[in-house]
């Protein structure tokens, strides 16, 4: 018996349960290699550097200058670091990274610079830098700590580093550092708003299960959630009563694979700090 998730027309059901469809295929990942995602809330500073400046600065256009933003990074005089980016776009992401290991490779004191960036951040969720240690700083207490993973040496691992800062930042894209399909983290976006990383602990094919992690934002969607799974307890009494509940979530959310990728449709269920989703 399988599933065919489609969001076409109303009522979640319509794509629940489905059961005649054709059924649709789950490809592993295979590595754990960057593809994606966030906007940093920095508190306001006077004097953020514009892109004008930035320009006159390196020659070069803005998108390959990306390994040389935290050389003279400041934050009471740079309030946004990215700025010049979000501005000029971050290019061919496809060998983004190869050009920011390049730029650390022959410059490599701007290591110095980006770990000086990364723990002069006041904000959360966010990635940090520490040494060879890449790692997500979750929402809740700005300690607690999500994904992290060691590379073999300082270069490597800033470079890994600004590639996921940046696409956090520039595009709201979470990108996971963890290979294999468990302990990986899918992230749950309201819009450009981050309301949970969802850390796979387990599967049970379709099904993923995982511990949330809740951004502060996501306690406006709580009673959503709980509203769904009271509705989810009755479906066969009043299967209409869970459609309506959970088009709420469905219409409204979205959920992010751990390359940083948006799903076409996800089913997904929140009971305290446990979640478990199907996706197509």
């Amino acid at each position: 018996m399988v599933l065919q998730i489609k969001r076409e027309g109303s009522g979640a059901g319509r794509y629940l349960m489905g059961m005649l469809a054709e059924p649709f295929e789950v490809v592993a990942d295979a590595g754990c290699r960057p593809a994606a995602e966030p906007l940093h809330d920095y508190a306001a500073h006077e004097g953020s550097l514009p892109t004008a400046t930035l320009s006159e600065r390196y020659p070069r256009r803005v998108e390959t200058e990306i390994a040389r933003l935290a050389r003279d990074w400041n934050p009471r005089a740079i309030s946004d670091i990215w700025h010049p980016v979000r501005t000029a776009g971050l290019g061919d992401r496809d060998t983004l990274g190869a050009r920011v290991r390049a730029d650390l490779q022959a410059e490599p004191e701007l290591v110095d610079s980006w770990a000086a960036y990364s723990q002069d951040k006041r904000f959360t969720p966010s990635w940090a830098l520490e040494g060879r240690r890449v790692t997500w700083v979750s929402p809740s207490t700005g300690t607690v700590r999500g994904p992290t993973w060691m590379f073999d040496d300082e270069v490597e691992a800033c470079a890994e580093f600004i590639l996921r800062d940046a696409l956090w930042s520039v595009e709201r894209r979470f990108v996971d550092v963890v290979a294999g399909p468990l302990n990986r983290s899918w992230s749950l976006m309201d819009d450009d708003r981050f309301l949970a990383l969802l850390t796979v602990t387990d599967s049970d094919f379709p099904w993923l299960n995982a511990t949330l992690a809740p951004a502060p934002a996501f306690e406006s969607w709580r009673p959503v959630f709980d509203d769904e799974r009271r509705a989810l307890d009755k479906i066969d009494d009043d299967p209409e009563a869970w459609e309506a509940a959970y088009d709420i979530v469905g219409n409204a959310l979205t959920l992010r694979d751990p390359d940083g990728n948006d799903v076409e449709a996800f089913l997904l269920h929140i009971n305290g700090d446990a979640a478990w989703w199907r996706w197509a």
